[in-house]
């Protein structure tokens, strides 16, 4: 296709579809509407592009990947803007069930950006937003062909990270901040934290390392590389434990619970009864003996049930009442995404002494950014997200599939997060945040409808 005929094309086919569009279309009038076919178009041509093309999307998508760790928040945003260049000329035609959602979420933070007491910061968190979801359509686009090249490239990466995290344990390491408070009997104990300067933050990557090596041990051929992820299953939780993140330890219990359910389930008719009681038992029998024998775990965990006696609970208690504050006073839009709007308006309200850099909760902080309207997408995204997965999970089940595995391991590296973002919100991190989108895209690319629209659609 010559250069300057592919512009003229695409406007063609624009201007022709809004004549389609009132002619009667059925529900899957999309897929044959003019827009549809002008994106077709423009794939097409960016497919011949020595420079935009999907082969270009995964190894920037790789790249960030591998960088979590390593790279400052600054990298990781130029290189999310580019992989959302190279996105957009392929996410509209990868259409999948949480994209609406997702689209009104986006669209309910421009409008409370631009309601925003404090519309300049609100503006910076909605441009990282955007750049996320720029990221997550990249992630659906390549996780149909390569999912098991950014999952390799994550997992290999959670293994360099532990690495350093282990020697940091053996040899000891100062804390970088007062992540625990000096008059407990828990200070003096070592949390790592590798090369991201926060066990919380650590903890909160690796939650998801457990699940999808476990997965990958399974999935992928060859003993060596079997082992390999086995390996590197077993450090990621030892990782999330060496951190004594309260936050990870809630999330680690919950992903392994959802992890073996979903299993078994997917063994079924494969499994004795006795062999489900019999790893219920061993898993039950490992947790005790763990909470028994490690005094340091045990007071962590023991320490979430003390109420305002912990002086971290205690921070966190006022941090939520304070934010609360912000939520009543605007209750429909908020204040506008990102943390510079927060940093500037919750000083306003903060209770003296506490002050803090996020809510400390990740539902208190979409409540306090867009308001109860951006919690309830969100909601709705989250319900739609699962619903979908099992859904989808049901049917390759029945066809035992083995992309059926991969969406447990992401259902379950889901869960895990969630139950750490109810008490903290280092999940708005790049080095969390950009794990939890890929976890999304995986579910997103095993869509099994969308599947069968892609193979009754010629482009």
């Amino acid at each position: 296709m010559a250069g300057g005929e592919a512009p003229r094309e695409l406007l063609s086919l624009l201007v022709e579809d809004y004549q389609f569009m009132n002619t009667g279309s059925n529900s899957s009038w999309w897929h044959h509407s003019r827009i549809y076919q002008a994106l077709a178009l423009l794939t097409s041509w960016v497919s011949q592009s020595w420079l935009l093309n999907s082969f270009s999307l995964e190894i920037l998508l790789g790249i960030l990947v591998a960088a979590l760790p390593f790279w400052s928040n600054e990298q990781l945003g130029i290189l999310s803007l580019v992989i959302g260049i190279f996105t957009l000329p392929f996410w509209l035609q990868t259409a999948s069930a949480v994209q609406l959602p997702l689209a009104c979420y986006w669209l309910v933070a421009a409008i409370a950006t631009l309601q925003s007491p404090v519309k300049i910061a609100a503006l910076d968190g909605w441009i990282k937003l955007s750049l996320f979801l720029g990221v997550f359509f990249g992630f659906q686009v390549v996780c149909r062909r390569r999912r098991s090249l950014l999952i390799g490239v994550y997992v290999l990466t959670c293994l360099v990270v532990m690495i350093y995290g282990v020697r940091q344990w053996v040899y000891g390491v100062g804390a970088l901040a007062t992540w625990v408070d000096p008059s407990s009997d828990f200070a003096g104990t070592t949390r790592i934290f590798s090369f991201l300067d926060n066990p919380n933050l650590l903890a909160g990557y690796l939650l998801p390392c457990f699940p999808v090596a476990v997965v990958a041990a399974i999935v992928w051929r060859g003993w060596g590389v079997k082992l390999l992820s086995g390996a590197i299953a077993l450090l990621g939780m030892l990782g999330v434990v060496l951190t004594f993140s309260r936050g990870g330890l809630i999330g680690l219990g919950l992903e392994l619970v959802v992890l073996g359910s979903l299993l078994l389930f997917w063994w079924q008719q494969q499994i004795a009864n006795w062999i489900i009681i019999a790893i219920g038992g061993l898993a039950l029998t490992l947790s005790s003996t763990a909470f028994t024998l490690i005094p340091a775990l045990r007071l962590r965990l023991l320490s979430i049930f003390v109420g305002r006696a912990d002086s971290s609970n205690n921070f966190r208690i006022n941090v939520w009442l304070a934010v609360l504050e912000m939520v009543k006073s605007r209750p429909i839009l908020g204040i506008g995404p990102g943390n510079k709007a927060f940093n500037l308006v919750y000083p306003f309200y903060q209770r003296p002494g506490f002050s803090a850099l996020g809510a400390y909760s990740v539902p208190l902080e979409i409540a306090s950014e867009t308001g109860l309207v951006g919690l309830g997408i969100y909601l709705w995204f989250l319900v739609t997200l699962l619903k979908t997965a099992w859904h989808n999970l049901l049917i390759l089940r029945s066809q035992r599939q083995a992309q059926g595995l991969w969406l447990i391991a992401a259902l379950s590296s889901l869960v895990g997060l969630i139950g750490q973002g109810l008490f903290d919100t280092v999940w708005y991190r790049p080095q969390v945040q950009i794990v939890w989108w890929l976890l999304v895209g995986i579910i997103a690319s095993c869509d099994r409808g969308l599947d069968q629209s892609f193979k009754s659609t010629k482009l």
